[in-house]
């Protein structure tokens, strides 16, 4: 890590329209797993954890900050999407987008400001909309704000978007924790789950979901997947009202 934290102070002063990413990208990642191992099989000691985890995390905070400037450097990513939105997923792709914003909103869930870690994961949706691993940010940015509802909302946003196993486990057991929608959710031993779209939690979170995923895969360009995304809310889902129906 040291030889890492070295190449950055190389080019530190330079400004963001030329600042490399790849070293703030690699001294982030770092930081941030560096301060993950020092929070293993520790108490919780508040926001960061130990002294030494929370430097960790401000540092892999300041470093993956830079890396997001330097991507927004004489870039207007609003624009480019407008104009060409294949060029725009290619860009982003490039330059990690998603997967800095990913990181920036793990390092606020780790420090403990839930608004700023929602702001970074919904920000990552914008770059890697049809990723799962964005939808699992967005769930543990919102359940780290006490918000499982809608955690759970992102959560089939994911799934009806990416069809992922692990979203789908994550989402069954995140209703077996609530008192209110337990009985409507079962796990077996081998991963599976079934839902009860009978109830009305898990129907209107579905059905919530769906609308969102709909809108989402129309901006992302994928009319594929919207057309089967309405045939799920009408046929599966039972939904009274999805757009474009």
């Amino acid at each position: 890590m040291a030889e890492v934290d070295r190449s950055v102070g190389l080019i530190r002063s330079l400004p963001d329209a030329l600042t490399p990413l790849e070293p703030y990208r690699a001294a982030a990642l770092y930081h941030f797993m560096s301060a993950e191992r020092r929070e293993k099989g520790l108490p919780d000691s508040g926001p960061g954890g130990s002294p030494e985890a929370a430097a960790d995390y401000e540092a892999a905070l300041g470093f993956v900050r830079r890396a997001i400037s330097s991507t927004e450097a004489g870039t207007d990513w609003a624009a480019l999407k407008m104009r060409d939105p294949a060029a725009f997923y290619t860009a982003a792709t490039s330059l990690y987008c998603g997967t800095l914003y990913r990181l920036e909103s793990s390092v606020y869930v780790r420090l403990r400001d839930p608004e700023k870690a929602l702001a970074a994961a919904l920000k990552a949706r914008d770059f890697d909309p049809l990723l799962a691993l964005t939808y699992r940010q967005i769930a543990e940015a919102f359940q780290s704000a006490g918000r499982n509802d809608e955690a759970a909302v992102a959560l089939l946003d994911g799934i009806i978007i990416t069809a992922d196993a692990y979203l789908r486990l994550s989402l069954g057991r995140l209703y077996r924790d609530s008192v209110e929608s337990r009985r409507c959710v079962r796990l077996d031993d081998h991963g599976g789950v079934d839902l009860d779209m009978s109830c009305a939690t898990i129907h209107r979170d579905a059905c919530t979901a769906a609308a969102k995923s709909l809108e989402i895969v129309t901006g992302a360009g994928r009319a594929d997947l919207a057309k089967g995304i309405r045939n799920l809310a009408t046929r599966q889902f039972a939904c009274a009202a999805i757009p474009g129906q």
